[in-house]
Order: structure tokens, then C-alpha cells, then sequence
């Protein structure tokens, strides 16, 4: 009775638009009171010690290194070097949006990072070009998903903590899922050029001095992702300390271009604090929501009542699917993370699925939810970017989320494309 009252409470609080962390609270301080367990030492005790874990400090050491990359150029060079590289290619800009994208995700491992600052430059870019701002939109919002699945990632780093397993391995993991979204996503594009008859190629094909020459102009910047990610494979670096490397690093780059100066630093700093506060008041709000859940073995109870039903393993993995991505229509990304994670942890030994896949799974499943309405903090941000009505946006990226699809079915069904990085780099 306490654990049924304390979700229905739960449901009933975000129903009213209270926000998910004090929704979290509020609803396992109910539980408490009526399991008779309630104290407010224990629940002080539950939300200080959620944040008590050296991986989560990778967290705002990644958010702080992203808005510093927003600052100083190190976008538009991304830009301009993935510009050289895939320019030529029939539906020019959108090839460049998307491998942009791909690039600045191995530094900032974090959507909202590449809609906001990267995606400025390639809308305002794309438009200047000539193309539809709805569809120059889309493209943008779409590829922003490949943020927190290529490493580094911000939300691969809260899985890894919550479920107990490497965040090494999961960046690994992550690795080639992304690129295989990002050439997906490219495939589709052209597709689209095609039957539109969109020439949009803002360039010849480069020539081989012309794509070393973009390559050594832009290096410092390209430099960054080979850094962090060579680092953390190669043992040399753990997350955190890469988070930590990649904020002297673009901080350097941003002094460099001379774009950070005394004066914008503070500015940069605040900002990216209230985004650390923000997601850690979510984490520790869900640390005693999660050790409720554990504590009822709602992980056993669901995995029960699914074997009463008497479905296949896949059917248990597609609705799970399907479960999460309703959810993140509807709760934040974070959020889930941390309230799935011990529920469906307990059973995915049973359905066949490593908590390595089910991470980088989970982690392309509520992005979905941070692109589509009515929480689609992407597609607003590109809104107002755009100034362009949100039903022309989500008409244009309907036709993408047919790679996004593929993708997470691949993740379900196929275990080496996560799973073949991490047994290859951490034997």
C-alpha cells in the first residue's frame, strides 16, 4: 500500500506540473510517513550522499567545458573543417550539420551543448544558404541526439554511477551506435535531397591539400575528442579527470583565439553552474525515490508480473522500449535514468540485455523525449533560434526518426555493436 500511494502520489504531483524532483521527494516523504520510517535525517542523509561519487564530478567539469566551447570559436571551426570535408556532397550544409554534430560530441557529451551553441552556427549558416528554416531546424534538433551517445556523455556518466558499471566501458559502447546514427542520419539526408531535388552542395569536392590544410587550421579544436577519448581508453585519463583535462583544454583554445577574456569568464561560470545545480538537484531528489524502489524489489515485482503474461524476452524488450520512450515525452531525461535504473537493472539478465547495452540504450531513448514535445527542450531551443512554428519543425523531422528507430533496435537486438568496443579496448 505505501509503494502503490507513494507513485500514484508521484503521478498525481507531475500531473499538476510540480516539478520531477520535488514531485520525487514529496511523493517518497508520503511513503515514509505511512511505512512509518519518516525522517528528516534519513531523507537529508539519502539526497547529500547521492552526489557523494567521484564519476559524478565528470558532470560539471563536461557542462562547464561545453559552454566555454560555445564562447570562444571552437564551433565554428568544427564547422568550417566539416565543411571542407563533406560540403560537396548533395544536400551540402545539412552532411556538414551532421558531422559537425558527430565531432563536437566527442567534447561536450551533451544535446542541449550542441543545439545551442553548434546549432546557432549551422541554422544561421544553413539559411543564409537558402534553406527552408524548418527543415534547417530539424536537421539540427535531429543530430543533436548523437550528443550524449558518442563520448564523452554526460548522461552515460549518471547511468554508469547509478547501475554499477564502468563508465569506461560505456563510453566504448557508445561509440560506434553513434556513428552509426550519424551516417543514418546522412543517408537519409541525401535520400531527401534527392527526391526534393535539393542541389545545396556549397562547394566542389576538396582536394586532398585543401582537406590537410582545413585539418591543421582546425586542430586545436579537432584535437580536443582525441584527447579525452584517447585518454580514457588508453588508461591514462579516468572520466572525471578527462572531463577536468577537457575544461583547461578549451579554456586554453578560447584564450588562445582570444574569444574568454576576465570579464566573460564569470559570466560562463554562473551559467554553467545553475545547469550543474539543476541536474544535481535531480539526482539527489531521485536517490531516495531509487532507494525506495530497491528497497520493495519493484525490479522483482515488475520482472514477476511480466512472466505471468508469458511473453517472449523480445516482446519484454520492445515494450520496455516503448515504455521509456513515452516516459521521456513526458519526464526529463535525467530523471528517468535515475528512477528506471533500479527497477529494470534486477531483470535484464533475465531478458538477455548487459547493463552496457541497456545504458546506451536507455541513454537513446530519453533523448527522444528531449527532442519531441511536450518536454522537447531541443526543438524550443531551435525555435527560437528559428522563429519558425514547432508544427513545421516536427513535420520535417518525422523522416529521421526512422534511423533513430533503426538504431535502438540494432542496440536491442545486436550486443556486438556495444558490446565489441569495450571487450576490445579493456581486456
Amino acid at each position: 500500500m505505501p509503494l502503490i500511494t507513494m507513485f500514484i502520489s508521484f503521478l498525481f504531483l507531475l500531473l499538476i506540473r510540480v516539478s520531477v524532483a520535488v514531485s520525487m521527494i514529496l511523493s517518497s516523504a508520503i511513503y515514509l510517513i505511512i511505512d512509518g520510517r519518516f525522517s528528516f535525517t534519513l531523507i537529508a542523509e539519502r539526497i547529500a550522499s547521492a552526489l557523494d561519487s567521484f564519476p559524478f564530478a565528470a558532470v560539471p567539469f563536461f557542462i562547464l567545458a561545453a559552454h566555454i566551447m560555445n564562447r570562444a570559436s571552437v564551433t565554428e571551426r568544427i564547422f568550417n573543417f566539416a565543411s571542407v570535408l563533406v560540403g560537396h556532397l548533395r544536400g551540402g550544409l545539412g552532411h556538414v550539420n551532421i558531422v559537425a554534430s558527430m565531432i563536437f560530441a566527442g567534447i561536450s557529451g551533451s544535446a542541449a551543448a550542441d543545439v545551442a551553441g553548434l546549432g546557432k552556427v549551422e541554422i544561421e549558416a544553413m539559411v543564409e544558404q537558402g534553406y527552408d528554416p524548418s527543415f534547417s531546424a530539424a536537421i539540427t534538433v535531429m543530430s543533436s541526439t548523437l550528443g550524449p551517445i558518442i563520448p564523452p556523455s554526460i548522461t552515460l556518466v549518471i547511468y554508469g554511477v547509478l547501475a554499477r558499471v564502468s563508465v569506461g566501458h560505456l563510453f566504448a559502447a557508445g561509440l560506434l551506435p553513434g556513428i552509426l546514427l550519424g551516417v543514418l542520419f546522412m543517408i537519409t539526408l541525401r535520400l531527401m535531397a534527392t527526391k526534393r531535388n535539393i542541389a545545396g552542395n556549397i562547394r566542389q569536392r576538396a582536394t586532398l591539400k585543401e582537406i590537410c590544410k582545413a585539418f591543421i587550421g582546425g586542430f586545436p579544436s579537432l584535437f580536443a575528442p582525441i584527447l579525452l577519448l584517447g585518454g580514457i581508453f588508453l588508461g591514462k585519463f579516468t572520466p572525471t579527470e578527462a572531463g577536468a583535462a577537457a575544461v583547461f583544454y578549451v579554456l586554453f583554445l578560447g584564450i588562445i583565439y582570444k574569444e574568454i577574456n576576465i570579464t566573460n569568464l564569470p559570466k560562463i561560470l554562473i551559467a554553467s553552474a545553475l545547469e550543474t545545480a539543476k541536474i544535481s538537484f535531480v539526482i539527489s531528489a531521485a536517490s531516495i525515490f531509487g532507494w525506495i524502489v530497491i528497497r520493495e524489489k519493484v525490479g522483482h515485482i515488475v520482472w514477476d508480473f511480466a512472466m505471468s503474461l508469458g511473453l517472449e524476452n523480445w516482446v519484454l524488450i520492445i515494450l520496455i522500449n516503448i515504455l521509456l520512450i513515452i516516459a521521456g515525452l513526458f519526464i526529463e531525461g535525467v530523471a528517468i535514468i535515475m528512477i528506471s535504473v533500479p527497477v529494470l537493472i534486477p531483470i535484464l539478465p533475465s531478458i538477455g540485455l548487459s547493463p552496457i547495452s541497456f545504458g546506451v540504450l536507455l541513454i537513446l531513448l530519453v533523448v527522444i523525449g528531449f527532442i519531441t514535445p511536450p518536454v522537447g527542450l531541443g526543438t524550443y531551443i531551435a525555435m527560437s533560434i528559428t522563429k519558425v512554428p514547432l508544427d513545421k519543425i516536427l513535420k520535417e523531422m518525422l523522416v529521421f526518426f526512422i534511423p533513430l528507430i533503426i538504431v535502438i533496435l540494432v542496440i536491442s537486438f545486436f550486443p556486438p555493436l556495444t558490446l565489441y568496443l569495450p571487450s576490445l579496448i579493456f581486456k
